[in-house]
């Protein structure tokens, strides 16, 4: 099949999914284009991969990059990507709307099938910004609602996003569920792992409020005006860039044991670093880092929002706690530090979180399902 894989800004770090899939596509003999815009991320402080980086990474496939507006292709881009998206068998698409709309409109004449993948979160719980009380009511609007039910296929990597379609009226015969995958055997737990005298908590990720690094940096003040002596025994590392890193180099100042990084050499050294990591999103699809920690065997506590709920298992591989509550992600904190205090019993969290992952989310068991998934779009 000619499969094209449409992304509306320039690819970044963030882009995994981009990357990995279509690397697996290419290895069951498909040919793939990649498509994307020649301009930055809309919002975030993303890292932008060069030229030669991205190449590196599509290996074989093709990638066409096309001069965008802000909002919208030039006409001469358009025409471009009309020509692209006629001549390919399927299209798979990100659910954000500015991927949505120009597909849908580029491909109006001789529409192939397409696959629509939810990787933006459908809403973020605990609104703090006017930003995402936007989000909320335009992924809940009529309009998105239409915009999806154009679309043959709509990928969605955690169940509870599928309910959350089934209730906004979308076809349930269109949903697909089918996760996202690592390379368990990239990620995984060291055998040279040092234990350290004190247990190590990490957060990494965006430094912004949807992925929740104040709730994060409130638990850790909780902890050490609650527990001072745990407190002092606990090692809170963040890596990342964002909008609120002020905040986080405030606490790093105001509290030794908290380190602050933009950015580590290797994650997977660092996963096996660590003792926990806590993922306080305020809205997820997946959850990379829940993943790969799961895989180098280190235990995650997260909010219960869509992704890190079909992930973890509740009190054998993590915890959940309400998305947005300082004061039970701190005591979740306190909790996991007490089972690491239990050497024995740490160990054996450690030995199923690296089981769960290898379940579930080995690349050779997720694309067998994927290519059946290309099919159906093409054939059913």
């Amino acid at each position: 099949m000619d499969i094209t894989i449409f992304q509306y800004e320039r690819l970044t770090g963030y882009d995994t999914f981009v990357f990995s899939v279509a690397k697996a596509l290419r290895r069951k003999h498909h040919t793939v284009k990649i498509v994307t815009s020649d301009q930055l991320p809309l919002v975030g402080t993303r890292q932008i991969f060069s030229h030669a980086k991205v190449a590196s990474l599509l290996s074989q496939c093709s990638w066409i990059e096309l001069p965008f507006l802000r909002l919208f292709p030039y006409p001469k881009s358009f025409d471009i990507l009309r020509q692209i998206l006629a001549s390919s068998n399927i299209i798979y698409v990100k659910n954000e709307l500015f991927d949505l709309i120009p597909v849908l409109a580029a491909s109006r004449s001789a529409r192939p099938p397409i696959i629509c993948g939810i990787h933006t979160a459908l809403s973020y719980a605990n609104v703090r910004s006017l930003r995402a009380l936007f989000h909320n009511s335009l992924y809940r609007s009529i309009l998105y609602k239409k915009l999806l039910s154009s679309c043959k296929i709509i990928h969605v990597i955690n169940r509870s996003d599928g309910l959350s379609l089934g209730r906004m009226g979308i076809d349930s015969r269109k949903l697909r569920f089918l996760p996202l995958w690592i390379d368990t055997e990239r990620y995984r737990p060291s055998p040279s792992r040092v234990i350290d005298q004190r247990f190590r908590v990490l957060y990494v990720g965006a430094i912004d409020s949807r992925k929740g690094i104040d709730v994060f940096l409130g638990s850790i003040k909780r902890i050490h005006v609650q527990d001072p002596g745990a407190s002092r025994k606990i090692v809170f590392s963040v890596v990342g860039t964002g909008p609120l890193a002020p905040s986080v180099r405030e606490a790093a100042a105001r509290y030794p044991n908290v380190l602050y990084s933009e950015s580590v050499g290797d994650m997977v050294e660092e996963y096996n670093r660590q003792d926990l990591v806590v993922v306080p999103s305020r809205g997820e699809t997946f959850s990379y880092v829940t993943l790969e920690a799961l895989s180098c065997g280190v235990p995650v506590i997260a909010s219960s929002v869509p992704g890190p709920t079909s992930m973890i298992r509740h009190g054998r591989t993590g915890l959940f706690v309400p998305p947005g509550d300082m004061d039970a992600l701190a005591k979740a904190i306190l909790r996991m530090y007490q089972t690491w205090m239990s050497h024995s019993e740490y160990e054996e969290v450690r030995s199923e979180c690296r089981r769960s992952a290898l379940e579930k989310y080995s690349e050779e068991s997720v694309t067998a399902s994927l290519d059946r998934m290309f099919a159906d779009a093409t054939y059913g």
